[in-house]
This record gives structure tokens, sequence and C-alpha cells, in this order.
């Protein structure tokens, strides 16, 4: 080798030539590699294609040759017309027949047929009538049903079909005139035996007679409160922030107008999750309420039309004294008047019921109503139910005044809270609202 200094060159060469040739074997088996692996990915999706389209030409196929068996020919159509129509003709001279028939049977049948019974309570006489020791006291009670009784709903049946006009289908804001039913008597009810174990307790807990319930609950009774709304439509469009709030005061007395002719009666209790929803074509307002608690009892509602949005939830604490029963209402009553922005918001007063036990019932409310505006502090509003004295016979007024943020009286505001508001001084009062009377019954107008 020392002797050829070429060879040690050639060896080189030949190993570089040899290397070169391997690295070219190897990118080759790379490329075959993932042509390949690409052509597998084709292959697959075009077949899966293939077996897509088929499937669909073969529903497509089914679909066609379905319809072609399924259609009936006119002749079978024809027939099918004609075996209906018959069908119909024969059902109809059978509904004929069978309303002839139906059409015979009088309305005093029908009356006497179904009548609802009364229960009273046992007199405070009877031997059987003893004054249990729980706290829930339930008299007992027993059906007296005559025939007087019987023939006097019959004829107020009648005489409740008979005003109703033809098209009352037609008109939804109708209101009823007199009540399907007569007012029980209630006069033989002792409720000495009832209330004398349960003084100072709360009366939600003592079962009371059904006679003393008035064929409403709370939550309709709620919406009494709005049988004025238009003092708020009226508020909605005087620019006078001081005239505004003395329509929202005159809005606040007038919810307890219907109290002072229903004394004698409480609306029912109504049930967890129970609602109501009045829609009053009328005034243009709706009202919702739904019992929100069962312990305690808590009653929310709301209202909007307009002019107005109006809402509150309330609660009632009731308390027995021997010879009058106190309510006690626990919430806060809300009213907005959108135009301008004003945010009104005012508590309740307590009510009180004397004579429960004999006597004839009557209601007073007192406290003060505070009105506040909660978007505007340049006024507010003081509402005094003045409570009856012995020395006093003037009984059911209601003292008030608006007031600037100062505390200078702007409005005086006085009147009684069953009949009227007047803003001004007794020499020159001005009418700000009235409560309609019923010329027949001299009482209230209270839609229900």
């Amino acid at each position: 080798h020392a002797s050829n200094p070429n060879l040690s060159t050639l060896d080189y060469g030949d190993e570089k030539m040899y290397s070169n040739g391997s690295e070219v074997t190897t990118e080759f088996s790379k490329l075959q590699e993932d042509l390949c692996h690409i052509a597998h990915k084709v292959y697959f999706t075009l077949k899966s294609a293939f077996s897509t389209i088929s499937t669909e030409r073969e529903k497509l196929k089914q679909m066609f040759d379905h319809d072609s068996v399924a259609s009936p020919s006119a002749q079978i159509i024809g027939l099918k017309n004609a075996l209906s129509s018959e069908s119909s003709e024969h059902q109809n001279r059978s509904l004929v027949h069978q309303i002839s028939n139906e059409s015979r049977l009088s309305i005093t049948d029908s009356l006497t047929e179904f009548f609802d019974a009364q229960e009273v309570l046992l007199s405070a006489s009877s031997s059987e009538n003893e004054v249990s020791d729980d706290d829930s006291y339930a008299s007992d009670i027993s059906d007296n049903i005559s025939e007087d009784n019987l023939s006097n709903d019959i004829e107020n049946e009648r005489q409740t079909l008979d005003c109703v006009p033809d098209g009352i289908m037609e008109c939804h804001s109708r209101r009823r005139t007199r009540l399907p039913a007569p007012c029980p008597n209630t006069s033989n009810i002792s409720l000495w035996n009832i209330l004398r174990n349960n003084i100072g307790k709360d009366l939600s807990k003592v079962s009371m007679p059904v006679g003393l319930n008035e064929p409403l609950n709370t939550l309709q009774k709620l919406c009494e409160e709005l049988e004025y709304s238009e003092l708020l439509d009226k508020a909605a469009f005087i620019p006078n922030p001081f005239e505004r709030m003395v329509y929202v005061a005159a809005f606040a007395v007038s919810a307890y107008a219907s109290s002072y002719y229903r004394a004698g009666s409480k609306p029912f209790n109504p049930v967890l999750g129970e609602t109501y929803e009045c829609i009053c074509e009328d005034k243009g307002f709706q009202f919702f309420s739904e019992q929100v608690s069962h312990h305690p009892a808590i009653s929310a509602c709301h209202a909007e039309s307009d002019n107005f949005i109006f809402w509150q939830d309330i609660r009632w604490k009731n308390k027995f004294w021997g010879k009058s029963i106190e309510i006690v209402p626990i919430g806060t009553t809300h009213v907005i008047l959108p135009g301008f922005k004003d945010h009104y918001e005012w508590n309740k007063v307590t009510s009180c019921i004397h004579n429960i036990l004999n006597g004839q019932r009557w209601i007073e409310h007192y406290g003060e109503i505070i009105i506040k505006n909660l978007n505007d502090d340049s006024c507010h509003c003081k509402l005094t139910f003045v409570k009856t004295k012995y020395w006093n016979r003037s009984v059911h007024d209601i003292e008030g005044n608006v007031l600037d943020k100062n505390g200078k009286v702007v409005h005086r505001l006085f009147g009684k809270w069953h009949e009227n508001i007047y803003c001004g001084t007794p020499s020159s009062p001005n009418c700000i609202w009235r409560a309609i009377i019923s010329k027949d019954l001299g009482q209230a107008d209270v839609d229900v």
C-alpha cells in the first residue's frame, strides 16, 4: 500500500458511491409507502360513497314501488266518498232524534234533581255543642234543609237564568248582577262556643263554620283594591308632583271602601300555589295573584296597564280580643307611573271587626299610612285613619297632608275612607274621590 498511493484514494471513492445508493433506496421506500397509504384512503372513501349512493337508490326504488301499489283507483275513491256521506247523514238523523227527546225535560225538573246542601251550626242550647280542649275547636254541624229553602233556590236560579242576555258569550266584560245562590242565614251560629277558648290566639289555626265565609278567596279580594284604578290613570297625566301624590293617596284609601259593607264575612284561604287572573277590559288592566307561602300565609299580586304598574305582597296577623278581631297586615304596596318614572310605596293600616259575638258587626281601620316616592324626595304624604273614640260620634274619618321635602304642608286631605276624599279646607273642599253606591242594595259596587 505504501508503494501505491492511489490505492487508498480508490477505496474511499467506492465507499462514497455505496453510501449514496443506500440513501436513495431508503427515500424511494418511504415515498412508495406514502403513495400506498394515500391510495388506501382514496379507495375506502370512494367505497363508502358508493355504498351510500346504492342504499339511497334502493330506498327511492322501494318508495316508488310502494306508492304505485298503494295509490287507489278512481273507482275505489268514489266508493269511499259515497260511504262516508251516507254514514254522516245517518249520524245526523240520530242526533236530531236524541235532542228532540232530551228537549222534553223541563228546567224545573233539572233544577230539582240537584241542589246544594246547607250546613249550619247547632245552636248553643244543644247538648252536643260542647267546647273541646283542642286549640282548633270545630263545632258539630247538621243538615237543616227545608222545602221553602229549596223552592227559593229554584226561583233564584230561574231569575238568574232569565236575566242572562242572548249575546252574553260575545261580551267578555259583562258583569253579573247577582250571585247564583242566596246568602246563607248565619244567625243561629254561636261564635261564642268556637272562640271562648281561643282568646289571644292566631285565628288562622281555628276552624270556623263555612257559613261565615264570603264566596271569594283572598287572591280575588286583593283585586278589589283596583276597583278605583281610574285614580291612577288620572295621576299618570298630571305634571305637578304634589297633585299626583294627592290622587295616589286617594287610591290608597279607596282600597278599603268595599270592606265597610262586608264586615260580617271573611274570604277563603287559598292553597299554596293557587293563582287568580283578572283581565279587566273596561278598566284596561291585567291582574295576577298567587299564594306564595302557606305557613305563614303570604299572598302576592301584580297588575299592569298602559298608565301604571301595581304590585304588593302581604300577610296578616289575626288576634281575637273577646268582642273584636284585630287584623294586622304586614307588607308594602307599590305603584309605578312610567310616564314620570315615579315609584310610590306605602304600608297598610290595622283593621278591627267589632261585635263578633253578638250585635251588628262593623269594621274600622286605624293607623297611619306613609306614602313615599322612592325616585323623588320632593314630596311625601301622611294619612291618618282616626280610631273611633267613646266620646266622639264621628267614625271612619281620615286626615292627611301632602308635604314637601322641608315638611311644609302643600295639600290637606280629609273625608271618610268608605265614602269620599276631599282636598283643601272644609270651607272650600275639592272632591278627589267618591265611592260608587248601589241604589238597589245600598252597598258599594264591587266587581268580582
